[in-house]
Order: C-alpha cells, then sequence, then structure tokens
C-alpha cells in the first residue's frame, strides 16, 4: 500500500501502478482509473481500499450540531458541560 499523502495524479495510492504500468484485473484487462484525479484504479482490491479509507475519513470528521445544540451554545447551557468534557471532567 502506497503512502496516501505522497499520492501523485497518475499513480495509484493503494497499489502503485501507473498509466505506464497498469496492473492486470481478473480478466486480463489492464486497470483504468476510477476518479477525475487519477489516484485510485478499478482493481477490486483498490476500488475496497479507497471505499475504506473514505469511511475513516467521514468517521473522523467532527459530528455537525443541530440547530438545537447551537441554541443551547449560544444561551451558555450547553457549555458548561461541554468545557467540561473536553477537560475530561
Amino acid at each position: 500500500m502506497r503512502d496516501p499523502v505522497k499520492t501523485l495524479a497518475g499513480i495509484c495510492r493503494h497499489c502503485g501502478c501507473s498509466e505506464d504500468s497498469p496492473c492486470r484485473l481478473a480478466d486480463g484487462e489492464p486497470c483504468s482509473w476510477m476518479d477525475r484525479t487519477r489516484t485510485v484504479c478499478n482493481n477490486p482490491s483498490c476500488t475496497k481500499a479507497e471505499a475504506a479509507r473514505k469511511r475513516l475519513i467521514a468517521a473522523a470528521r467532527p459530528k455537525r450540531l443541530t440547530s438545537a445544540d447551537v441554541h443551547a451554545l449560544i444561551r451558555g447551557r450547553g457549555r458548561k458541560r461541554s468545557c467540561k468534557a473536553a477537560l475530561g471532567r
């Protein structure tokens, strides 16, 4: 698996294949690009790895606040609770 930080256009971030040296699919055909940035090929193992990477990125994003949460923070009701939670108390 390649380091996603150093991924360049035209090189698969998962298997490292490129336009000059594509990997082969089960039917013997060369792979092709799955995305516009040309960083993920259509090899089944790469598409599974990309789906898992996207799930991890989505899970790492902070939860969106509801309008009730925002109003509670503005009114100060949630502020003490969130500060204590941030401090681990």
